[in-house]
């Protein structure tokens, strides 16, 4: 829910600054591709070994119906590796006086595409694999 939510989020901010008849199928997919693995990259950075799994699998999967060239798509992932090593992971507020915090991964890896840098990254991979996407076969 919540990447439908981001997905969302991201398609309306794109709608704003781009009139809805400019904007065509094969660029929603490579943009709603490149969040994902923006999101997916971010897990496969974690710590927690469960969520680097799931993170990778899930680059993997983004990757397996990607179209263009693999160095086009590392852009994003540079990005978010830069970003989590400048920002780090949130903190949850401790429960009472002597409480201690608690990582907040999930909050970080989704909210990470809308981070500055890797928001420029991803706009820079879409204009540079928009053609690929736009070569495939429609279904």
């Amino acid at each position: 829910m919540t990447r439908a939510i981001l997905g969302l989020g991201l398609l309306l901010a794109t709608c704003i600054e781009t009139p809805a008849s400019a904007i065509s199928p094969e660029t929603m997919q490579v943009e709603r591709d490149l969040v994902d693995y923006a999101m997916a990259s971010c897990f496969a950075a974690q710590q927690n070994a469960y969520l680097k799994d799931q993170g990778r699998r899930w680059a993997g999967a983004v990757m397996q119906r990607a179209h263009g060239p693999v160095e086009q798509w590392t852009v994003v992932a540079d990005a978010v590796e830069a970003e989590l090593a400048r920002s780090g992971i949130g903190k949850s507020k401790p429960d009472g006086p002597h409480g201690a915090s608690v990582p907040m991964p999930l909050m970080a890896c989704v909210h990470i595409p809308d981070a500055t840098d890797v928001r420029a990254a991803i706009a820079i991979a879409a204009r540079a694999l928009s053609a690929d996407y736009a070569a495939q076969p429609k279904e």
